[in-house]
């Protein structure tokens, strides 16, 4: 099983994101989920959705 890391709003996640991704780490940002609606997403779902996952 591969870990996948999930960057919320609060890391600043293009740079922390591609650093990750450059130590060749699987990383999904809420932007990447979301798109353009990340802003509006909820706490309480992002953090559902990404439990979901693993």
């Amino acid at each position: 099983m591969t870990l996948r890391l999930f960057l919320d709003r609060s890391v600043g996640t293009r740079k922390v994101a591609a650093a990750l991704r450059e130590q060749q780490l699987d990383v999904e940002t809420i932007a990447d989920r979301y798109g353009a609606a990340n802003t509006l997403t909820r706490d309480e779902q992002w953090i559902a959705d990404a439990g979901q996952d693993g």
